[in-house]
């Protein structure tokens, strides 16, 4: 990252400094720091009142404030900080607040800035609240001040946006891989293992090798700040022609139907066999994207964006892809690498709170088999009532990830060892199946949280399990992220369902369905367990 890590927010009235500022700060680990109250504190007046002694009053006032500000020493703990729409204008300081932070200005038409602008805060703002015509003087402000402005780094345009989206917008411009000034190249995820060779972790970066012709398929439902900052850079990988294929995203896109659709985009794009497809989206667009690269003209080059936690965890790592049948999760598909996957965990900064939390279920199945210290993280996360920031959602992204990197690199065909993946996933295959016809069905993450519950239960009855204490540490963990920790009621057509689900799991072998159990933390085993087990836990959980 740039020696600038402080970040300044500059802008007109109404463009969202102060409710953007203090989402970044929260979302970065930072202090928030507004210069119009650290200005009151210092003078011991109100902004009205140094106006009201003259502009140039409060202008002194204001870069004394800065000065002091920029005063901090170097290694201090890095801030974000919101500036007047006229602060830029003295030519000295916005140098000063150059060479120590990187600055954004926020702005939007001055139709949009007025509407944003309640009563009150109009009455505190001296140069707005005397004006006849409001929009005509947010314009006018807007054209006067347009040289300052041009002293930032970067502008982002915050009409028709909500605050978290333009805070991303902030991010994604601050992390672009061309020209953003806290650009950083993207780190291998797993150094050394082969099966993890061209799987990457970072902020805004795309390290796709440049190529002459593409095809990219990405999720209809990608928020438009993450859909803007891809057009260019991914146009720009591939200058002889990028086809853009666009498909809603969910279960329901993993279907024969559906991938004979993409086959027929992908001919009518002339895809040749040496040209990529890349994928952007969660994990049933990366499922269905690596099926089709797979497939098409016996295979083509692949490399995906997953863009849920889910996909960043499991989906797109592995190699594992494909659709299902009548009801049956992944029952047609194959193995096969691609030659790119980057995590950006940028992505996460706009998933809904539930998808947000189904990407757990999956970072604490990750904890149970292969790192002890990433349940204590996890936990961390969940207790901040302000949300996951982002460089906690990074630690817990690249640590879940790497769990999986390191079991499938020493077994990729899912001989042995892969199997313990499946932690949570037997059960929670199964319910999800039994649970598709409800008019909203139990998500892959509430299901997997149910069936890893279950599983260290049947782990207990088994004998296996040594640290008894996550029988309550896990489901009050799930709890902490909005899952649930046990079987929900099921009619008699679900529970019916629910057993021929079991009965026809795809890692049935000689008429025996292996258990992955937890041991303690860190430590699992794949077991058989009697029939006679599993059903009287699941008729005791099912009552």
């Amino acid at each position: 990252m740039s020696v600038r890590r402080d970040l300044v927010l500059a802008g007109p009235m109404g463009s969202g400094k102060t409710t953007v500022g203090s989402l970044l700060a929260a979302l970065l680990e930072r202090a928030f720091v507004d210069l119009d109250a650290r200005i009151e504190i210092l003078e011991q007046r109100s902004i009205p009142a140094l106006f009201a002694a003259g502009e140039p009053v409060f202008r002194a006032a204001e870069e004394r404030a800065a000065r002091l500000w920029l005063a901090r020493p170097a290694d201090a703990w890095p801030e974000v900080l919101a500036v007047g729409g006229g602060t830029l204008e003295n030519a000295a300081l916005a140098e000063a607040l150059g060479r120590r932070a990187a600055i954004v200005h926020l702005d939007a038409p001055a139709g949009e800035l007025a509407a944003r602008l309640a009563e009150p805060e109009v009455a505190a703002r001296p140069l707005l609240s005397s004006a006849a015509d409001r929009v005509a003087r947010l314009d006018a402000l807007r054209r006067e001040r347009a040289a300052g402005y041009a002293r930032a780094d970067l502008r982002v345009e915050t009409a028709g946006s909500g605050p978290r989206e333009v805070a991303v917008r902030v991010l994604r411009a601050l992390h672009a891989d061309d020209a953003g000034p806290w650009a950083a190249r993207a780190q291998e995820l797993a150094p050394g293992l082969p099966t993890a060779r061209g799987v990457t972790i970072g902020r805004g970066a795309l390290p796709f090798p440049p190529v002459l012709r593409a095809a990219l398929v990405w999720d209809a439902h990608l928020p438009a700040c993450h859909r803007d900052a891809l057009r260019a850079p991914l146009s720009a990988h591939a200058p002889g022609g990028l086809a853009w294929i666009e498909i809603p995203g969910g279960e329901p896109c993993k279907t024969p139907a559906t991938l004979a659709r993409l086959w027929d985009a992908l001919l009518q794009a002339g895809l040749d066999k040496d040209m990529p497809l890349w994928a952007a989206g969660g994990g049933t667009i990366t499922d269905l994207a690596g099926l089709a690269a797979a497939t098409f003209k016996r295979g083509v080059p692949l490399a995906l964006l997953p863009t849920t936690l889910l996909a960043q965890l499991d989906a797109a790592l592995g190699g594992k892809n494909g659709i299902n049948l009548a009801g049956a999760k992944n029952a047609a598909g194959t193995v096969r690498l691609p030659e790119r996957v980057h995590l950006d965990p940028l992505f996460l900064l706009t998933l809904p709170p539930a998808e947000l939390a189904a990407g757990m279920a999956e970072a604490v199945k990750s904890a149970l088999i292969g790192d002890a210290g990433l349940l204590d993280a996890i936990e961390d996360g969940a207790a901040r009532e302000a949300g996951w920031p982002l460089p906690r959602l990074e630690e817990v992204t690249a640590r879940a990830a790497r769990v999986k990197l390191e079991i499938v690199d020493r077994d990729l065909e899912e001989r042995d060892e892969r199997r313990k993946l499946n932690l949570g996933h037997t059960l929670g295959h199964a319910l999800e199946t039994a649970t598709r016809a409800r008019p909203v069905p139990l998500t892959h993450g509430e299901a997997v949280a149910v069936g890893t519950v279950f599983a260290l239960e049947l782990a207990d009855r088994a004998g296996v399990l040594l640290d008894r204490p996550l029988l309550d540490r896990v489901p009050a963990l799930f709890h902490a992220l909005g899952l649930p920790a046990s079987l929900p009621a099921l009619d008699a057509a679900e529970k019916d369902a629910l057993k021929g689900a079991l009965g026809h799991d795809k890692k049935r072998a000689g008429g025996e369905l292996p258990w992955i159990l937890p041991v303690r933390a860190g430590e699992v085993v794949v077991a058989p367990v009697p029939a006679a087990t599993v059903e009287a836990l699941l008729a005791e959980e099912l009552r």
